[in-house]
């Protein structure tokens, strides 16, 4: 077969010959030549140059292996075959050049392609949801939500049906691919057998979670329970049934046959199409779908799931951390069912990641246990005793026991309830990043210089998050943090988009948690293996030997000339700086290398030496607990002099003598406040509300 660059070069190439076919390269033509006559090189195909092969006439009566004629029908075949191939196929398939990598390497990756949403879901947000509002109060709504979001630092409940649209269109998307991107790397590391069949999502959105989860599982996924709890106003619980209702998985058996029966190829117009198109509220007292959505979890009963979703669920008010941490955690726990698994996805920002690391230590207790290895840890609530302190207790008499009553035995001697850290991390120690204080990170100078654990992914934007995001409320940078209002001038023409970006990355924190099984001999097994490896540890530069313990790459790696330096969370317990080289690990361990990215596990080791990181709260401690020092004594200097303030303001207003009955109101509250003011812990208890 020969191609031409375009078809005005088959126009200029002299024709003498009949019985000669040729094609063009645009795949638009094919054409027999008439019957006139043309010149035709003398110099036989096999030795013409490329410059002369490009374009020529051939024969189909001239030998030669390189030549192959075919007719249009067989290429058209060919092209439909790539035309009509299934999207989800090529997902499967090893490109050109992942195919040099070590099949370890592929193993570890994390899932790279770009999160798109379901056209059927952005249509019908975008022709049932949003545009049913203003486009700029919802503008206005939604540049508000970002505004709260960076003030408070967590989410909160929608109460009114604009804000529930503000939240689909400003943090829909980017939940939907940091919780799709959790939930596919925990089916990659379960397998072929991940198919939960009783699901709990919880969280602010339209029960993202489970759409995320419907996405992923495909049209076939059929489990026995689907519960979601959006947390909010009803309004939301209506945006999520719509949005559920455009996902197969979701369909029962009844109404996937009459989907199939309105939309044959040979009807004429397709209901879906038809419906599609239409810009209008949907009632959703008519719509079916299989997920239960409720306003709270059940509590009381004895329900439990084999995969819970948390959406930001953790932490719901920054000032009650990290109580409020604690009991979430207990309170989801509960409704684990063995061998089930419960992930967790905050905000990619250093108060989610803190949120992240306290519900770690509360689940495995690591500051408890001697040994690192990734072994499955008793759970206990509230518990923080060691090992031989409640070797201790239990050897206690039993008359000292009741007499004292110093065991909980709800709290401190349960021992059938064992968790393990799937992902992210590649061992069971104290976390390296962990600072147990939020507010480091927004102390100046050093707060941000902080390392935190977050990753990303790349989402496409649909339609409905382009046109959100333009002039100048949400396209340009905001005159202050708090006004939610661009600076004029600064907004980019055209469609908004600088660069004609479509995407935007979604920045996550997460962690997925297993239960153990609760059977006899599970059980028995674990507690030997806790007994054998009481006191190992993994060291530095452990390779691991499973994909439980393989180092995680926390930060792109360098890249020099030979050499490259990699940022891995190991499984020694530390941040540990690998370098590799082609010197010392070889070509594959090398080439391998180059192609890493944040998020993914390292498998074949090679490294030339590793060393501990530093991390940035141990190099800044000793200055960071000073900067709180004086800053918790000027505070205390400030708080005195605004009440020596507030007390002479109140010794002048009493002072002076009424000349009405409000300035005589006015001196009795002045006098209450006073000696409210002598009393530190009704002051303090007053502070409260």
């Amino acid at each position: 077969m020969i191609l031409s660059k375009s078809s005005r070069l088959l126009n200029k190439i002299p024709r003498q010959r009949s019985g000669l076919r040729f094609y063009s390269a645009s795949l638009e033509r094919f054409q027999k030549p008439q019957d006139e006559p043309v010149i035709v090189s003398p110099i036989s195909y096999t030795r013409r140059r490329r410059s002369e092969i490009f374009g020529q006439l051939v024969d189909s009566d001239e030998p030669s292996k390189k030549v192959n004629v075919i007719d249009a029908d067989q290429l058209e075949n060919e092209i439909a075959e790539i035309r009509n191939s299934e999207p989800d196929e090529g997902l499967e398939r090893i490109s050109s050049q992942d195919s040099r990598l070590h099949p370890l390497t592929i193993q570890g990756r994390v899932n790279r392609t770009e999160i798109k949403l379901n056209e059927e879901v952005s249509e019908t947000i975008n022709n049932h949801i949003l545009l049913l509002n203003n486009p700029r109060h919802l503008r206005m709504k939604a540049s508000q939500t970002f505004v709260d979001l960076g003030t408070n630092g967590t989410h909160k409940p929608v109460q009114s049906e604009l804000e529930a649209d503000a939240h689909i269109a400003g943090l829909f998307v980017q939940n939907y691919a940091s919780i799709y991107q959790v939930l596919s790397e925990l089916k990659k590391r379960v397998g072929e057998s991940f198919n939960p069949q009783r699901v709990l999502d919880v969280g602010f959105g339209p029960a993202t979670g489970m759409v995320a989860l419907n996405e992923l599982m495909g049209s076939d996924f059929n489990p026995t329970v689907k519960d979601a709890v959006v947390v909010g106003s009803y309004e939301m619980k209506q945006k999520a049934k719509i949005i559920l209702s455009r996902q197969l998985a979701e369909y029962t058996a009844e109404a996937q046959d009459e989907f199939e029966l309105h939309n044959e190829p040979g009807s004429s117009e397709p209901v879906e199409a038809e419906l599609k198109r239409r810009v209008a509220r949907i009632d959703t007292k008519r719509i079916t779908i299989k997920t239960n959505l409720l306003s709270s979890l059940p509590i009381g009963n004895s329900k439990e799931y084999d995969l819970i979703i948390l959406n930001h669920q953790l932490l719901l008010n920054k000032a009650s951390y990290p109580a409020q941490v604690e009991e979430s955690m207990d309170a989801y726990l509960q409704k684990l069912a063995p061998g089930g698994h419960l992930v967790i996805v905050e905000r990619g920002t250093p108060l989610g990641f803190e949120t992240i690391a306290k519900a770690r230590q509360v689940a495995i207790r690591p500051e408890n246990h001697s040994s690192n290895l990734k072994i499955p840890r008793p759970y206990q609530k509230g518990n923080f005793k060691t090992d031989q302190q409640l070797q201790d207790d239990a050897d206690l008499e039993p008359e000292l026991k009741e007499h004292f009553e110093i065991i909980d035995q709800a709290n401190s001697t349960v021992r059938d309830y064992y968790l393990k850290v799937v992902a992210p991390c590649a061992h069971h120690g104290v976390c390296p990043l962990q600072t147990l204080n939020p507010d480091v990170y927004s102390l100046p100078k050093y707060g941000k210089k902080l390392n935190f654990c977050h990753f990303q992914t790349q989402v496409l934007r649909p339609k409905f998050s382009m046109e959100l995001k333009k002039g100048l409320l949400l396209a340009t940078k905001w005159t202050d943090k708090t006004s939610g209002i661009g600076i004029k001038g600064q907004a980019p023409a055209g469609n908004g988009r600088r660069n004609g970006r479509n995407n935007e990355l979604a920045s996550f924190s997460y962690l997925i948690l297993e239960r153990s099984s609760s059977d006899a001999p599970t059980l028995s097994k674990l507690a030997r293996l806790q007994e054998s490896t009481k006191n190992r540890t993994n060291i530095l530069g452990y390779e691991g030997d499973s994909i439980d313990n393989w180092p995680r790459v926390m930060k792109n790696p360098l890249k020099r000339k030979g050499l490259i330096l990699a940022e891995m969370c190991g499984p020694s317990g530390l941040i540990e700086k690998w370098y590799l080289s082609k010197g010392s690990g070889g070509k594959q361990i090398y080439h391998d290398a180059r192609k890493l990215q944040a998020g993914d596990l390292w498998a074949i080791g090679g490294a030339k030496s590793a060393i501990p990181a530093n991390t940035s709260y141990d190099h800044f401690r000793e200055k960071i607990e000073k900067k709180q020092s004086d800053m918790k004594v000027a505070n205390r200097q400030q708080s005195r002099q605004e009440l020596k303030l507030r007390k002479q303001t109140a010794r002048n207003a009493l002072q002076e003598a009424p000349k009405s009955l409000e300035e005589s109101l006015y001196q009795l509250s002045v006098a209450h406040s006073m000696e409210l003011e002598k009393k530190p812990k009704e002051r303090r208890q007053f502070k409260k509300y």
